[in-house]
């Protein structure tokens, strides 16, 4: 019986001692492993009450179709961040989506604009979507926003601004 017994007890550790060498797959690929803090920033959307303005000239059945106006700025940055999209979805008074809206870097920036947001300063991106047809009037707006670190860790943040009705 002690010889099952320490079998079973040498078989435990072996399995142990081989599990333990398990590593994670790292996603940057070998030997590129990020030894960066995870970046830390502020972000908001001006003004926190974003102006309405319908679209004349749709046939919808419900709710218009609409456009606003607002910077998305992104500031104290504790490493260069580079901006990848940013995605906006109206809810009207009852919770309810409407139709999304999604920039990228060359939809904001141009061909030829940087979307690097340097180390300690703010920046800020002016944006004029235009939304379709919906099931009844927006009350507010969600944007998410995914910035990029130089070693490709991702950060996403969700904004929420009201729609000033006039």
């Amino acid at each position: 019986m002690p010889r099952i017994t320490i079998s079973v007890v040498v078989l435990a550790l072996e399995i142990g001692a081989l599990t333990a060498c398990d590593r994670p797959v790292n996603p940057l690929g070998p030997g590129l492993i990020s030894s960066t803090p995870a970046a830390t920033f502020s972000a908001q959307l001006r003004p926190q009450s974003l102006p309405l303005v319908p679209l004349l000239g749709f046939g919808c059945p419900s709710a218009f179709p609409f456009e606003t106006t607002f910077d998305v700025v992104i500031g104290s940055a504790t490493t260069d961040l580079f901006f990848r999209t940013v995605t906006l979805q109206p809810f009207d008074g009852f919770g309810h989506p409407g139709p999304l809206v999604a920039f990228n870097a060359i939809d904001v920036f141009g061909a030829a604009g940087s979307p690097l947001i340097p180390a300690g300063t703010t920046r800020s991106f002016g944006l004029h979507p235009q939304f379709g047809c919906g099931l009844s009037v927006p009350q507010s707006l969600a944007a998410e926003i995914v910035l990029a670190d130089a070693f490709g860790s991702v950060r996403h943040l969700t904004l929420n601004a009201a729609f000033a009705h006039r």
